[in-house]
């Protein structure tokens, strides 16, 4: 493995702050990126050893440094991890501002801070639509709820399992449930409308690179609604399963929610794709009618 000119998407440059450290590290620098076949494969970090992360270090270069300094390589997997892992641990506003200090307002994966921030915002009012909120009974539900996954931490949704990312979706939908008008606070809209939000940001690049998004690409739902339903019902009575019986969005509950979500795995897998895409299929056939 060699040293190369040209930089990919991501790929760490020389002498940035490493803005999380590993045990025993104290302030960090890239100090060398090596690549293998047009990628970055490794990152050796220079650091200080028995000093902690302060003011009086920032901005100089390592050579002066007044503690002594150690090197450390780390694989890409392992820089990557440790920079999701600070992420997730910060508001986005704290790391924004961090970034913003350091490296000139890159975001995540070089990505700059106010792009990422407004491409959020796009993918918020592009996925909360008058349309997937329809006969909810009460107005303000689309203004509401852009409000709030607008100003979502996607950060928090990249852990470490699948459980974890359930835990977070509940809690996320419960948020986004007790934000919209009283007429429409059911768990079945706000779970639809969070779903619908996190496969659109999740299907632009951008977001999907800054956040590390094709990580949690296996857990995310298929939105649900009484067409998705129906696609399913109908693939599943070839696969022996039977999913509960749908009425409406309003009074799906978190239990039939997981059935159909498991029956979206099987259908999935048999098309060789990911359940969050199956709604891709039902959508083009809609249109046929």
């Amino acid at each position: 493995m060699v040293e190369r000119q040209g930089r990919e998407p991501g790929e760490p440059k020389l002498r940035d702050d490493v803005p999380w450290h590993c045990p025993g590290m104290g302030p960090s620098r890239v100090a060398r990126v090596e690549r293998d076949g047009g990628r970055w494969t490794r990152v050796m970090v220079q650091y200080q050893a028995g000093c902690q992360p302060g003011p009086a270090y920032e901005g100089q270069p390592i050579d002066e440094w007044q503690c002594p300094v150690r090197s450390q390589w780390l694989t890409r997997a392992e820089f990557d991890e440790g920079r999701r892992r600070w992420a997730a641990q910060t508001s986005s506003n704290d790391y924004g501002r961090y970034i913003n200090r350091h490296h000139g307002g890159a975001m995540n994966n070089g990505h700059n801070e106010q792009l990422v921030e407004n491409l959020q915002l796009r993918a918020a009012r592009a996925a909360i639509t008058a349309s997937a909120s329809r006969k909810q009974g009460a107005p303000g539900v689309v203004e509401a709820a852009r409000e709030v996954v607008g100003g979502i931490n996607l950060a928090k949704f990249v852990v470490e399992s699948e459980r974890e990312f359930v835990r977070q979706l509940d809690q996320q939908t419960q948020r986004l449930k007790s934000r919209l008008p009283a007429a429409a606070q059911s768990w079945g809209l706000a779970r639809k409308l969070l779903n619908i939000f996190l496969r659109d940001c999740a299907y632009t690049y951008i977001l999907r690179d800054a956040y590390g998004l094709d990580r949690i690409e296996p857990w995310l739902e298929v939105p649900l609604d009484s067409y998705t339903a129906g696609g399913l019902r109908a693939a599943a009575k070839k696969l022996n399963e039977s999913p509960p019986k749908w009425r409406t969005v309003k009074s799906l509950m978190p239990a039939d929610s997981a059935e159909y979500q498991r029956v979206a795995a099987r259908v999935a897998d048999k098309l060789r794709v990911l359940r969050v895409h199956l709604d891709a299929y039902w959508w083009g056939a809609r249109d046929e009618k």
